[in-house]
């Protein structure tokens, strides 16, 4: 049986540094067709605290709050790779460039566990949703995290509402 699981256990998870335990947990916790639409709130929530709006990143927001787009994850998660290898050839003299390419990563994640709610035959690893948190960790060590932790915290914790 699983411990129960709150914002508050979020919360420890994040102030501890444990975000692949939390990761896990979370996701663990989650119905599989729930999973997509936690990684688009999580997503969402990023890009908004990170302050970058790109149509790509949209679109795996779209397609992960969208259960019939989800067959579409794996082209989605092709053309976010295509983007972010093309960004890293690219000079990194900013940190937007950086956080740009942070974002399209967790983007990368959510096209992920959308195309493996599907069960196709040859899903991603299925622990790809465990990396959401950490990914969210990864953007908010670029930004300013003290100021927006709580708000992180209570996006990884929607699915728990």
């Amino acid at each position: 049986m699983m411990d129960k699981i709150d914002e508050n256990r979020v919360r420890e998870f994040w102030d501890n540094g444990m975000s692949i335990a939390c990761g896990q947990t979370l996701f663990e916790y989650l119905r599989e067709e729930d999973r997509p639409i936690w990684a688009s709130n999580v997503l969402k929530t990023m890009a908004e605290l990170a302050g970058i709006q790109l149509a790509e990143i949209d679109e795996a927001i779209d397609l992960a709050r969208t259960p019939n787009r989800w067959p579409e994850g794996h082209l989605m998660f092709d053309k976010l790779r295509t983007m972010l290898l093309r960004l890293s050839w690219e000079p990194q003299s900013r940190d937007d460039h950086a956080l740009t390419k942070k974002l399209i990563s967790l983007a990368e994640l959510t096209a992920k566990v959308s195309y493996n709610a599907t069960n196709p035959p040859d899903a991603f690893d299925d622990d790809n949703g465990w990396y959401i948190p950490n990914a969210t960790f990864k953007i908010v060590g670029i930004i300013d995290g003290e100021a927006v932790a709580d708000k992180v915290v209570r996006a990884l914790a929607s699915c728990l509402f």
